[in-house]
């Protein structure tokens, strides 16, 4: 295993922070894993995926020590509501481009993130009620210093001449874990605040690959463009 892997430096990261960490080097799924262990830990790291899931059944292929491969959980009140998925495309879409702020980021509805016009970073969130405790597991994958050459469709991010250190990668998961936090509290509200939706349909438009000017995001998700109006989902 390379000494400065993504993984490794995650694992690191956790202990520093004192987060509950599951870690193993091959597993099928990290959020599998999560939703079986129930409330154990608080964020599951592997090295490699066997059966890596993306939204709508799709597969996430990996590179192994190239990619955070994670899965983030959240005990949570009452259950998710709609307004999570964009709320947290819009939290991984501003953790990096607060790091990395000269990079062409962007937002893919249902949490695609792009760097440029190539994917970067998905999202999949899946909920595990049991009686009134609801766990929120967030899997999260984020080609870092490679992407895999059977998906030419896909990036990395320290493409285009970026270098990516522990120390920035670092700073990017203390980021990432403030505005995770603060998205789960308002996961289980019906509306988003309108500043928030805001920032969503900027982030949006800013996505090469759009197929329309989006002219508004509802409070519910809803993302309204001058010929239709989508449901995020």
């Amino acid at each position: 295993m390379k000494k400065d892997s993504i993984y490794e430096w995650t694992i690191e990261w956790g202990q520093i922070r004192e987060k509950r960490v599951w870690i193993q080097d091959s597993v099928t799924s990290t959020n599998d894993i999560a939703k079986e262990q129930g409330f154990s830990y608080d964020l599951y790291l592997t090295n490699h995926q066997t059966h890596g899931r993306g939204q709508k059944n799709s597969t996430w292929l990996d590179d192994r020590c190239s990619a955070l491969l994670s899965s983030w959980t959240f005990k949570l009140s009452k259950p998710p509501q709609p307004i999570a998925s964009p709320l947290f495309g819009l939290a991984l879409f501003t953790s990096l481009k607060t790091v990395w702020p000269n990079l062409p980021f962007s937002l893919k509805a249902p949490n695609d993130v792009f760097l440029g016009n190539k994917k970067l970073a998905g999202l999949l969130l899946e909920v595990v009620s049991t009686g009134s405790e609801h766990l929120m597991v967030l899997g999260l994958g984020i080609n870092v210093f490679a992407a895999p050459e059977s998906l030419p469709e896909a990036t990395y991010l320290s493409t285009m001449g970026v270098l990516v250190t522990k120390t920035d990668w670092q700073r990017f998961l203390d980021v990432l874990q403030t505005y995770f936090s603060e998205m789960s509290k308002l996961s289980i509200l019906q509306e988003m605040p309108a500043g928030l939706c805001e920032q969503i349909r900027s982030a949006l438009n800013q996505c090469p690959l759009k197929k329309a000017y989006i002219q508004k995001v509802e409070s519910n998700g809803h993302i309204i463009t001058e010929i239709a109006s989508t449901p995020w989902l």
